[in-house]
């Protein structure tokens, strides 16, 4: 539906695309610290993996999957890891339009759910004293720059803010947002869009014609 307005706004109507057109693969990295009392001597390392698929110039989903370092007592090389669904509101083409290719910079707008699993160990990063896993959201911004005359690869740093919805360490069993069990996340990453069927790594649109426009022709 969004995709369609942005046609008739725009005169132009985005190209029809297959299942396997507009996926795109991205590694991110920086850190994470807690929402309340955060500050640099707290934040641990984070770094993930994102493979996404836009559905319109506007709206796209993905998977997330990522892992934690030194965030518990563990001893294990990865302390925790993450997975999530996610989903992804292209602000700039939702306002300003789609004129066909990509911006040199523009703004997502970012939801998911998920997974988050710890090994343990009762530090105070930690849910439990042993491993536990709980249900995790997260929301933020990416302020993407995407590069190269085709524009297949974006750089974005990516704040957001990732909840332990079952209450942190004291695994409450209660599912609610509590800033108290949740963390401000800071990371930077690439992206690739890989080409779709037409060989273009975006959206393309075209010229709309009606009926009678066509009969004239």
């Amino acid at each position: 539906a969004a995709a369609a307005t942005l046609g008739v706004t725009a005169q132009r109507a985005v190209e029809s695309h297959k299942f396997f057109d507009n996926w795109s693969l991205g590694v991110y990295g920086g850190a994470v610290t807690p929402l309340q009392d955060f500050g640099l001597d707290r934040s641990r390392a984070v770094a993930g993996l994102e493979l996404s698929k836009q559905l319109t110039p506007v709206i796209g989903v993905g998977v997330q999957a990522g892992t934690g370092f030194n965030t518990t007592g563990s001893h294990t090389v990865a302390d925790n890891v993450t997975a999530m669904l996610i989903g992804k509101a292209n602000l700039s083409n939702l306002f300003c339009g789609y004129k066909g290719t990509p911006r040199l910079f523009e703004i997502e707008a970012l939801a998911g759910a998920g997974m988050n699993h710890f090994f343990g160990c009762g530090a105070e990063y930690a849910i439990a004293a042993e491993d536990a896993t709980s249900f995790a959201t997260k929301a933020g911004l990416n302020f993407n720059f995407n590069l190269g005359s085709a524009k297949a690869w974006t750089i974005g740093i990516r704040p957001a803010v990732v909840w332990d919805m079952e209450g942190g360490r004291k695994m409450n069993d209660q599912v609610k947002f509590n800033a108290n069990n949740a963390v401000l996340e800071l990371t930077a990453g690439i992206t690739y869009h890989f080409k779709s069927s037409n060989g273009k790594n975006h959206f393309t649109t075209v010229k709309a014609y009606d009926a009678a426009q066509i009969d004239a022709l």
